[in-house]
C-alpha cells in the first residue's frame, strides 16, 4: 500500500503504475463543510452504514454528556450523520468499517 500525503499527488500515479493500492493522510483536519445535500444522498445510498454511523455519533455524545456534561466540536466541522459537530472524546464508541456493510 502506497501512503502519501494530500500535496504529493503523484504518489498516486506510482501506486497506479505499480497496481498497489493507495491511500491520502494528513497529519491535521481540514475545515470543510458538506454540500447541503451530502447526508440525504448518502443515506439513500448507504442506508446501513449511514445508521450505523448514526448510531455511533449518538453514543459519542452520550458519552461526552455522561463524562462531561458538555458536548466539545473539534476543528473542522466535518460531515456530522446526525446534523450536528461530531464532538471529540475519548472514550470508546462503536467503529463500522465497510466489511461490516453489505454491498447492494
Amino acid at each position: 500500500m502506497v501512503l502519501f500525503n494530500l500535496f504529493a499527488l503523484e504518489a498516486y500515479h506510482v501506486a497506479e503504475a505499480l497496481q498497489l493500492p493507495c491511500a491520502v493522510a494528513a497529519p491535521y483536519t481540514m475545515p470543510y463543510s458538506c454540500p447541503s445535500a451530502f447526508i440525504r444522498s448518502f443515506a439513500t445510498e448507504l442506508p446501513e452504514l449511514h445508521a450505523a454511523l448514526v448510531a455511533a455519533q449518538q453514543h459519542q455524545r452520550h458519552e461526552q454528556v455522561a463524562g462531561s456534561g458538555t458536548i466539545t466540536s473539534t476543528a473542522g466541522g466535518g460531515c456530522s450523520m446526525g446534523g450536528e459537530s461530531a464532538g471529540s472524546s475519548s472514550a470508546p464508541w462503536p467503529r463500522v468499517t465497510f466489511a461490516e456493510v453489505r454491498a447492494p
